[in-house]
C-alpha cells in the first residue's frame, strides 16, 4: 500500500512540476521579472497566513477548544498554504535563476576583468582602427559597415576571438549535425512551439471569457434599463461599483468645486477606474441615495 501510494505521489509532483516548467518556457525574458516579484509578494503572503492559522489553533490547544472538526480545517488550510508557498518558491527560484544567467550573459560573464578592452563595432564586432581619439567630431566609423558610433561597445580580444569560433563552429555545425542532434533540438523547438501556443490559448480564453463577461453585464444593465429607466439604472450601477473614499472625497470638494472634480472611482478589485458624472442632477441624486441608506442603516 505504502509503495503505491508513494508512486502516486512521485507522480502527481513530476506531472506537477513539467506544468509548471511548461508554462515558464512560454513566459517572455522581459515579464520574468514582473513574475518572479509578484511570486515573492504572495509567498510573503501565503507565510503570514500559515503563521497566522498555526498561531490561532495553538492558542484554541492551549485552551482546550480544539475539536476534530477546527483541527481538520486547520491542517487543512496550512497543508494547502504551504503547497501554495512551495510553488510560488519554485518560480520566484526559477525567475531569479533565469534572470541570474540573461544578465551574466549580457555582461559576459566569462571576460578577464582585468584583460584591457578594445572598442569594437555594435553592429559587426570590428575593432576600430584608432583606439584613443577619432578626427570625426567623437564619432567612431566602422570601416567594415560604415556604422557610426558615439558610445563603442567594449570587448577583449578573448571575447572577439571567442565569437569568431563559435560563428565558425555553428557554420560548421549546420554540416555535420548528427541524428541525435538534430532529434533534440526539433524536440526542443516542438516544446517551445507547444508552450507557446498554450500560452496564445490561455490568453484567448482570457480575453473571450472577459468579453462574453462583459456582453453579459451589458445585456443586463439593458434590461434593467428597459424595467427602470435608464437614469435610475446609472445610479443603481454607479451605488455598485463605487469605492466610498471616493464619494468621500466628493462631498468634502463641495457643490462649488468643478463637476470633473467631483467625478467617482471604481472599487479597487474592479480596476479603480474613473466614473464620470454626467450632469449636477446626477451627483446631487447619487448623493441623496448614499445617504439614505446610510440613514437606513442606523435606523436599522
Amino acid at each position: 500500500m505504502a509503495p503505491t501510494i508513494q508512486r502516486k505521489v512521485l507522480k502527481f509532483y513530476r506531472e506537477g512540476k513539467q506544468h509548471v516548467d511548461d508554462y515558464l518556457a512560454g513566459v517572455e525574458h522581459g515579464d520574468l521579472k514582473n513574475l518572479g516579484a509578484l511570486c515573492s509578494n504572495w509567498s510573503a503572503v501565503v507565510f503570514a497566513l500559515a503563521t497566522l492559522i498555526a498561531l490561532y489553533a495553538l492558542g484554541l490547544y492551549r485552551k482546550g477548544l480544539m475539536t476534530t472538526w477546527k483541527m481538520f480545517v486547520s491542517s487543512t488550510a496550512i497543508v494547502a498554504l504551504l503547497f501554495c508557498l512551495t510553488v510560488f518558491g519554485y518560480v520566484t527560484g526559477h525567475c531569479m535563476k533565469t534572470m541570474d544567467a540573461l544578465e551574466s550573459r549580457a555582461r559576459g560573464a566569462g571576460q578577464n576583468v582585468g584583460e584591457p578592452r578594445v572598442k569594437v563595432c555594435g553592429q559587426c564586432d570590428a575593432p576600430f582602427a584608432n583606439q584613443h581619439t577619432n578626427p570625426a567630431g567623437n564619432r567612431w566609423i566602422c570601416a567594415s559597415c560604415g556604422m557610426i558610433s558615439r558610445k563603442p561597445k567594449l570587448a577583449t580580444k578573448e571575447t572577439l576571438a571567442g565569437k569568431a569560433k563559435t560563428e565558425e563552429c555553428h557554420a560548421r555545425s549546420s554540416v555535420d549535425r548528427s541524428p541525435a542532434t538534430e532529434a533534440a533540438t526539433k524536440e526542443a523547438e516542438e516544446r517551445r512551439q507547444v508552450a507557446k501556443q498554450s500560452k496564445e490559448l490561455r490568453r484567448r480564453h482570457a480575453r473571450e471569457v472577459k468579453e462574453a463577461r462583459e456582453a453579459a453585464d451589458r445585456a443586463d444593465r439593458e434590461e434593467i434599463a428597459r424595467l427602470i429607466g435608464s437614469e435610475a439604472e446609472r445610479l443603481a450601477w454607479i451605488f455598485c461599483m463605487v469605492d466610498r473614499a471616493s464619494v468621500d472625497e466628493s462631498v468634502l470638494r463641495g457643490a462649488g468645486s468643478d463637476l470633473e472634480q467631483r467625478g467617482f472611482r471604481s472599487r479597487i478589485e474592479l480596476g479603480a477606474f474613473a466614473i464620470p458624472l454626467a450632469s449636477e442632477q446626477e451627483w446631487l441624486d447619487f448623493i441623496t441615495l448614499s445617504l439614505a441608506d446610510w440613514l437606513e442603516q442606523v435606523e436599522g
